[in-house]
C-alpha cells in the first residue's frame, strides 16, 4: 500500500510575514527545489518498483529497493510497510516485525494494516499468542469496525479458549455481514467448541513462558480428566498475568471440580478486581456458595454472572434453583425458563450443524430472536438466504426476517444480548449479600485412609451354578449393535420366591427379536437359592413361561398375600406373574388389564396412593414406525469432521452410532396403572399427572425424598431432561396426583443446565447427612452425576465434581449402578457397570469397559480403587447393563448381580481372604409394614452408631432394569453396641428400639419387636 501525499501530515501555516529574499538567492532556491523534486521522484519510483517486485514475489529486489528508500527517510510509512513485506517474504520475520512496530498507531488504514500484518507474523511464524493478540487488539482499537481485524481477533481468542472475549468481535462481523457459519456456531455454543491440541502445543513449545496458551492447554488437560495438570497450568497463567480473567475463571472451576476448598479460598483471597468482570468468575463463586449452603450469596453471584452474560446457561439454571429454594418461585421461573430456552437454542444449533438442513435454520433464527440475540438471528437469516440462493431453495422466512431486522441492527450497540432481554433487568438481586470468605487456614496433614482399605470381590456365578448370558438379538459376527433394541441389554431382579430367607434370582432374556413371544430356547430364567452356595434353575418347575424380548423386572406383593410377585418388562407385552405360594407362578397379565405393546425398560410395583395395594409403573423408552428396523451403523469416515480443522464444534455426545440417536425417534409415554384390589389395574396415566412428552425413560426409583411418608418418582431419561414426579396427594376418588418438578428441584439436568443421556440410578445417603441422594449414570463424555439432597424441602444440587465422581466416569458409558457398604464402615460405596453401544472407529474410545468400584472416603467423596485392590474382575472389559444388589450368601456383605451382553452374567460377591484386614460389623434388616402395603417402600431407618447416625430407606425401582433384595444393611465398623434404631413407617407410625444385636439378620414388623431371621 503506497501512502499518498494527502495522507502525510502537513505543517501549519504561519501568520508572520516572511522577509524578502535577495535576488541572488533565487537560482539557489530553484536548484534546491529541483533537487527535492528529483529526490521525491526517485522515492516514488523506487516505492512503485518495490510494490511491483512484491507482486511478482521478487522479495530480494523489493528488499533492496525498500532499504534504499529507508536509508534516505527511515520514518517514511509506505516504505516501512513495503520493507516489512519484503522481509517477511525473505523469512526475516524479526526484521519485518521491527519495521511494523516502527509504524505509528494513527487512524490511517495503513496503521491498521501494519498491526494485522504484525499479528499474522507473530501468530503464524513465531507462534507468539500473547504478542499476536496485542497486535489485533491494537488494530481493533484503531478501527472497532474493521472486518479483518475483528475476524483475526475472534479467531485467536477462540484458539486461546477466551471465547467470552471473542463475542464482541464476532458480533461486529455479524453486524457487517462479514461473518461465516463458524462465527454463528461459535457464538451459540461458546465453550462447546474445541481447538486441535497440536495447534496449542505449537504455541506453547515455541514460547513456554507465554501465559496465553496455558488456558487452552488446561482445557485439554481437563478434557483428559487430568485436573492436577489443568490446575498447574492455570496457576502458572494467573501468576504471570493475574488480570487474565478467563484463566481466573477456569482455575476456579477446576478447583471446585477437584474439591479443593482450601485452594479455592486462597484463589478468592488473591482475586484481582479486574477479573470480576468475567461471568465465569461469578458463576464459580456461586457454585462454591451452594456447596457451603449459602443460598443468598449463591443467588447474588449467579445474578452477577447473568448480568454480564445473559446466555450463561449454568448461571441461569442454578440461580433458578437457588431462588426456588429461597421461596421466590416467580423469580425462579424467570431464570429457569431462560436456561431452558438457551438449552433449546444451543441444541438446535448443534443439530443443524450436523444435519446441514436449511429447514432447521428457521427455528434456530426464531429461538435466537426470542432470546434477544438479534445479531445472531440476523446472521442465521442471512446465512439461510445465501445458502438458499446457492442451492436454488428460496427461504421466504429468511427474506422476511432480514426485512424486519436489517434496519434494527444498525441502531443497536454491538452486544450479544439486548439489554431488555437480560433477565436481571426484571429481577434485581443487587441487595443480596456478596461473597465474603476468609482466607483458608493452614492445612493439617491428613493420613490416608485408603491404606487401610482391603476390599475383595469375586465372580462366583460359575461355582454357584448360575449360568446365564443375555442374547440381544444382534449378529454375533458383528462387533457392535446395529439396531436400537440391541443396545439396552437385560436386567435382574432379586426375589425370595418361597420365603425361606434365601434370595433367589430372575434374569430377563432377549433372544431372537423377530421370534419374541414364541421362542423356546431364549427365555427369562429363574434361579432358586438352595442355601448351600448353589443356585438351581427352576424356570420350568416354577411355570415361568416368559418368552418376550426381556428388558427389566421388578418385585412386589401385588395381591398382598405375603408372597412376592413379578413384573417383567419387555419390548412388547409386559408380563405380570403372580406367586402361587408353592414355588410356582401364574401369568395374569391379561386378566389384570395391563395391556400394551410398548418398549418398557424399567418398572416398579409400589403403593402410590397409600391404599395398601401396590400400583404398577412402566417406564417406556422410544416409539416409531421404524424403531425396530432402522440400521444404526456408524457414519463413514468421510462424514467425520476434518482432522485439520483448527476450530470445530462438538457434535452431540449422545451417540456415536450415526443416525440412531434417541433424539431421532419419538419418545414412548410412560404408563401408570392403579391397583383396584380386585386383581385388575386401571390406567390412570393422564389423571395422575404422568402424561409428559419426550421422556425416553430408562431408569426409575420410587422413594420418600421429603420425609413426608409419601413416595415420589425419579425417571432417568435418555438425552432429554429427567422427570421428578412429586406426590401432591390424592384426589376425591383416591387417585394419586403428581406434579413434574425435576427442573425446579435440580434433577432435570446437570449443573450446567444441560440434559444428559441418563441410564441407571442408585439411591442412598452418599454423604451421611441423613438424606437420600441420587447417583445417575450417563453416556460417554458426559460423566455420571451425583445429585445431593439439600436441607429442607425437595431440592438437589449437582455436586459431582466435589464428590470425585466426574473425571473417573468421563471415558465410560455407564448403565447399572448401586450403593452398597462394601467394608461395613457405615459409608455407602458405589459399583458401576459400563459398556459402549457401538464399536467406535476411534481406537482411543473403548467398546468393552471395566466395572468400577468407588470407595466412599467420607462426607460423600469417592475414590476409584483399581483391580489390584478390589478383585481381578474389575480389570475385565465387558458390556455391562443391568445390576441388582443382594446378599446372596447371607454373610452381611452386599453383593451384586450384573447382566452383560457379551459374556455370562456375574454374581460379584464380596469375599475375604486370609490375612485380610477384617471388615466391620453389621445389622441386616428386613421390613414388613402392617399399616400400609406390606413391602414397606418409603420406610426410613436411622441407627445411632457411637457418635454417628446412619440413615437407610427401603426404596423401589432400584435404577436400571433392576429390583434389589428388600434388605437394608447398616455397617457399624468396629462398634459392637449400637442403638437406638428409629423406624419411620409410611403409615406415620414411629418405632424406636434402644439397642440392637449385631452381625445378624432382623425382621421388623410394624409395631412389633425385632425378630432374628433363622438360617
Amino acid at each position: 500500500m503506497v501512502e499518498t501525499e494527502q495522507s502525510r501530515p502537513t505543517m501549519p501555516r504561519s501568520r508572520t510575514r516572511l522577509p524578502r529574499l535577495p535576488r541572488w538567492s533565487l537560482p539557489l532556491l530553484l536548484a534546491a527545489a529541483a533537487g527535492l523534486a528529483a529526490w521525491v521522484a526517485r522515492t516514488d519510483i523506487e516505492l512503485y518498483r518495490c510494490q511491483l517486485a512484491l507482486d511478482d514475489m521478487e522479495f530480494h529486489q523489493a528488499d533492496r529497493l525498500a532499504r534504499s528508500v529507508l536509508a534516505r527517510d527511515p520514518d517514511l510509512r509506505p516504505a516501512l510497510l513495503l520493507a516489512a513485506r519484503a522481509a517477511a517474504g525473505l523469512r526475516d520475520t524479526t526484521r519485518a516485525l521491527r519495521l511494523l512496530e516502527h509504524y505509528p498507531d494513527d487512524d490511517s488504514p495503513s496503521a491498521i494494516d501494519a498491526r494485522i500484518q504484525a499479528g499474522d507474523l507473530l501468530m503464524n511464524r513465531q507462534h507468539q499468542m500473547s504478542a499476536a493478540l496485542q497486535q489485533y487488539q491494537r488494530a481493533v482499537q484503531l478501527d472497532p469496525q474493521h472486518p479483518l481485524a475483528n475476524d483475526r481477533l475472534a479467531y485467536l481468542l477462540s484458539v486461546a479458549s477466551r471465547r467470552w472475549e471473542a463475542i464482541s468481535p464476532r458480533i461486529t462481523l455479524c453486524r457487517q455481514n462479514g461473518f461465516t457459519l463458524l462465527h454463528l456456531q461459535m457464538l451459540a455454543v461458546g465453550n462447546e467448541s474445541r481447538v486441535e491440541p497440536e495447534i496449542i502445543r505449537r504455541f506453547h513449545q515455541s514460547h513456554p513462558n507465554d501465559p496465553a496458551p496455558l488456558i487452552s492447554l488446561a482445557v485439554i488437560a481437563r478434557a483428559d480428566q487430568d485436573l492436577e495438570r489443568a490446575e498447574q497450568l492455570l496457576q502458572q497463567a494467573v501468576a504471570a498475568q493475574p488480570d487474565m480473567a478467563e484463566a481466573q475463571s477456569r482455575l476456579a472451576s477446576v478447583l471446585l471440580e477437584a474439591g479443593h476448598d482450601d485452594r479455592f479460598l486462597a484463589w478468592f483471597d488473591q482475586l484481582p478486581d479486574s477479573a470480576r468482570k468475567h461471568p465465569g468468575v461469578w458463576a464459580a463463586m456461586g457454585r462454591f456458595a451452594v456447596s457451603r449452603n449459602e443460598p443468598q450469596v449463591a443467588a447474588r453471584c449467579f445474578w452477577e454472572a447473568i448480568a454480564r452474560e445473559p446466555t450463561h446457561q449454568q448461571a441461569n439454571y442454578r440461580l433458578g434453583l437457588v431462588l426456588a429454594r429461597l421461596g421466590r418461585e416467580d423469580d425462579a421461573q424467570v431464570f429457569l425458563e431462560q436456561a431452558r430456552r438457551i438449552n433449546v437454542y444451543t441444541t438446535r444449533v448443534q443439530a443443524t450443524s450436523d444435519s446441514q438442513r436449511l429447514d432447521d435454520l428457521e427455528q434456530v433464527a426464531q429461538l435466537a430472536e426470542e432470546l434477544g440475540l438479534v445479531f445472531e438471528a440476523y446472521g442465521w437469516a442471512q446465512w439461510a438466504n445465501r445458502a438458499g440462493r446457492k442451492h436454488s431453495q428460496p427461504q421466504t422466512w429468511a427474506t422476511n426476517a432480514l426485512g424486519r431486522l436489517t434496519h434494527r441492527i444498525t441502531t443497536l450497540k454491538p452486544t450479544r444480548t439486548l439489554a431488555s432481554a437480560n433477565p436481571t433487568s426484571t429481577v434485581n438481586l443487587a441487595d443480596l449479600p456478596g461473597p465474603r470468605w476468609p482466607p483458608p487456614p493452614k492445612p493439617l496433614p491428613v493420613p490416608s485412609q485408603l491404606t487401610r482399605v482391603d476390599i475383595r470381590f469375586e465372580d462366583l456365578a460359575p461355582l454357584a451354578g448360575l449360568h446365564f448370558q443375555y442374547k440381544n438379538g444382534s449378529d454375533p459376527d458383528h462387533a457392535g449393535h446395529s439396531r436400537m433394541y440391541e443396545m439396552t441389554g437385560g436386567g435382574a431382579a432379586v426375589i425370595d420366591l418361597d420365603q425361606d430367607g434365601w434370595p433367589d434370582l430372575l434374569l430377563t432374556q432377549g433372544g431372537v427379536f423377530l421370534e419374541r413371544d414364541t421362542q423356546a430356547d431364549h427365555v427369562d430364567r429363574l434361579f432358586r437359592n438352595i442355601g448351600n452356595g448353589q443356585f438351581q434353575d427352576v424356570t420350568v418347575q416354577a411355570g415361568l413361561d416368559s418368552r418376550g424380548f426381556g428388558q427389566g423386572a421388578t418385585v412386589g406383593d401385588f395381591n398382598s398375600d405375603g408372597f412376592p410377585d413379578l413384573v417383567i418388562a419387555n419390548i412388547g407385552q409386559n408380563r405380570l406373574l403372580v406367586n402361587n405360594g408353592d414355588g410356582t407362578f401364574s401369568d395374569v397379565t391379561l386378566s389384570a388389564s395391563i395391556p400394551g405393546n410398548r418398549w418398557t425398560t424399567s418398572c416398579l410395583l409400589v403403593d402410590l396412593n397409600n391404599d395398601g395395594l401396590p400400583d404398577f409403573y412402566a417406564a417406556n423408552y422410544l416409539s416409531g414406525d421404524d424403531l425396530y428396523t432402522r440400521e444404526c451403523r456408524q457414519t463413514d469416515a468421510g462424514d467425520q469432521p476434518n482432522s485439520n480443522t483448527v476450530l470445530s464444534l462438538r457434535t452431540s455426545s449422545t451417540m456415536l452410532a450415526g443416525i440412531c440417536s434417541p433424539l431421532n425417534f419419538q419418545a414412548a409415554q410412560d404408563q401408570l396403572f392403579l391397583n383396584l384390589g380386585t386383581g385388575r389395574f386401571r390406567n390412570i396415566t393422564r389423571e395422575a399427572g404422568i402424561q409428559r412428552p419426550a421422556g425416553n425413560s430408562l431408569g426409575i426409583v420410587a422413594a420418600d425424598f421429603s420425609g413426608s411418608g409419601r413416595l415420589s418418582l425419579f425417571l432417568a431419561n435418555d438425552s432429554v431432561p429427567n422427570f421428578y414426579f412429586h406426590y401432591q396427594g390424592n384426589d376425591d376418588t383416591n387417585l394419586p396426583r403428581f406434579q413434574e418438578r425435576a427442573l425446579r428441584c435440580g434433577l432435570a439436568v446437570n449443573q450446567d443446565g444441560r440434559p444428559e443421556a441418563c441410564m441407571g440410578v442408585a439411591t442412598g445417603d452418599a454423604d451421611g447427612d441423613g438424606r437420600l441422594d441420587l447417583f445417575v449414570t450417563n453416556f460417554i463424555n458426559q460423566s455420571n452425576t451425583l445429585y445431593r439432597k439439600l436441607p429442607r424441602r425437595e431440592f438437589f444440587a449437582d455436586l459431582t465434581h466435589r464428590s470425585g465422581l466426574h473425571s473417573n466416569s468421563m471415558n465410560l458409558l455407564s448403565w447399572g449402578t448401586q450403593f452398597l457398604d462394601a467394608d461395613l464402615d457405615g459409608r455407602l460405596d458405589l459399583l458401576v457397570t459400563s459398556g459402549h453401544v457401538e464399536k467406535p472407529s476411534d481406537n482411543q474410545v473403548a467398546y468393552k469397559m471395566p466395572t468400577q468400584f468407588l470407595h466412599n472416603t467420607g462426607q460423600g467423596r469417592f475414590v476409584e480403587l483399581n483391580a489390584d485392590r478390589v478383585g481381578q474382575f474389575f480389570s475385565k472389559p465387558v458390556l455391562g447393563r443391568g445390576m441388582a444388589r443382594l446378599d446372596w450368601n447371607r454373610d452381611g456383605l452386599d453383593d451384586v448381580l450384573i447382566s452383560h451382553i457379551d459374556v455370562p452374567a456375574v454374581l460379584l460377591t464380596r469375599t475375604t481372604r486370609p490375612n485380610n484386614t477384617p471388615h466391620g460389623h453389621y445389622v441386616a434388616i428386613r421390613l414388613r409394614a402392617t399399616g400400609t402395603a406390606r413391602d414397606a417402600i418409603g420406610t426410613g431407618l436411622t441407627l445411632t452408631v457411637d457418635d454417628h447416625v446412619l440413615y437407610r430407606q427401603q426404596t423401589a425401582g432400584d435404577g436400571y432394569m433392576a429390583s434389589n433384595q428388600r434388605q437394608l444393611i447398616f455397617g457399624t465398623g468396629p462398634v459392637t453396641s449400637v442403638g437406638p434404631l428409629v423406624v419411620n413407617w409410611p403409615s406415620g407410625r414411629v418405632d424406636t428400639f434402644e439397642e440392637l444385636p449385631i452381625d445378624c439378620e432382623l425382621m421388623l414388623v410394624e409395631g412389633h419387636q425385632p425378630m432374628r431371621v433363622p438360617r
